[in-house]
């Protein structure tokens, strides 16, 4: 009998700083062995997406001391061995799901173990590739909208068209997570204006969006304004994807008062700068395992989340296939780094 393997090719920090292609190397680690720990999964990598975060760690030295770690969030694959008390997935499973950061070992390796409830069925409407580019952006964005603005005080539920049609502004909506956020928010029944290159705006309609409004035009507020206006209601709710600079301008666009204030989720840092009666929240989902908050609210709305994907269903970001190799992540982050629009580069190991 063949011994089985006790090392495997990773992408691998050595280190942190500015020129941060320069800390990331195709290393060999130790696979697996044994059985996993209680509660986590042992998942065969058949795809796995890269994400803005795998640079910054490295570029920033944030969240994580990433050196000698190996990367990667999110991931694709086949369930291979199961630890004690993992009772809702089986052997042979086909899963996708994201490897918390403060875990310290990523998906960018052959092999394995993540938290069994950080990880869903991959249902029959995505390949591989297509559900490897989800789970970062799909978390995130049912964290901003679900838990976090309610968190502050946002009345909206996790529930389909309970939102009653109330206006949602999605900045950065071609974004990898602004492309879930508007099927989520649209399916809570909220009516989604999109901020987006105007090339995007069939696609981000395909998605759910009531209303796209290109942010290269002098008169984006004025839409967004007449847009709100249109959907009868006051524009209390917003989701940033982009920057600094235009969560503060999302902020400032809510028609909140202190009777009725708004709420504006974003993935960049909050604004110096606040806004009257309005809630800026930070949403970070990445350290969520060590979190006994978030670890509690991704328990509870684990079985609802993979309803909603397979019910709407959700679709994945567009795919664009870098390699079938580790050795294509180290470029592939640089070029990430450099900007991509509307898609997320992958790893298909399944055609390795």
């Amino acid at each position: 009998m063949a011994e089985a393997t006790t090392t495997q090719k990773a992408v691998v920090a050595t280190g942190t700083g500015e020129d941060f292609g320069s800390h990331i190397v195709i290393a060999d680690v130790a696979a697996p062995a044994g059985s996993p720990a209680d509660g986590f999964v042992r998942v065969k990598v058949a795809a796995a997406a890269l994400n803005p975060v795998d640079w910054k760690m490295v570029k920033y030295n944030f969240l994580v001391a990433v050196e000698n770690q190996v990367l990667g969030c999110d991931v694709a694959g086949t369930v291979v061995a199961l630890g004690a008390g993992v009772d809702e997935l089986a052997v042979g499973d086909e899963v996708f799901g994201f490897q918390s950061i403060d875990i310290a070992n990523g998906t960018f390796q052959d092999v394995l173990d993540i938290p069994a409830y950080l990880l869903l069925k991959r249902p029959a409407h995505l390949s591989a590739t297509e559900a490897a580019t989800l789970p970062v952006a799909l978390y995130t964005a049912v964290f901003g909208i679900f838990r976090d603005q309610p968190g502050a005080g946002a009345s909206h539920a996790f529930e389909r068209d309970a939102a009653g049609g109330a206006p949602f502004l999605v900045w950065g909506g071609s974004s990898s997570v602004g492309q879930v956020v508007i099927q989520l928010a649209a399916a809570a029944g909220f009516h989604v204006i999109a901020v987006a290159s105007a090339k995007q705006h069939s696609y981000l309609r395909e998605l759910g969006a009531a209303v796209t409004v290109d942010y290269h035009d002098d008169d984006v507020d004025a839409q967004i304004r007449a847009a709100a206006e249109a959907a009868g209601a006051p524009l209390r709710y917003a989701f940033d994807t982009v920057s600094v600079a235009t969560t503060l301008r999302s902020a400032k666009l809510l028609d909140a008062s202190a009777d009725a204030p708004g709420f504006v989720t974003t993935i960049t840092d909050v604004p110096e700068e606040a806004v009257a009666n309005v809630s800026v929240i930070h949403t970070l989902m990445a350290n969520i395992h060590a979190d006994g908050d978030k670890k509690a609210f991704m328990l509870d709305a684990r079985k609802k989340i993979a309803a909603w994907v397979a019910e709407l269903p959700v679709k994945s970001n567009p795919v664009t296939v870098i390699g079938t190799t580790w050795d294509a992540v180290p470029a592939g982050l640089e070029r990430q780094h450099a900007g991509v629009s509307c898609t997320k580069l992958v790893i298909d190991r399944a055609e390795a």
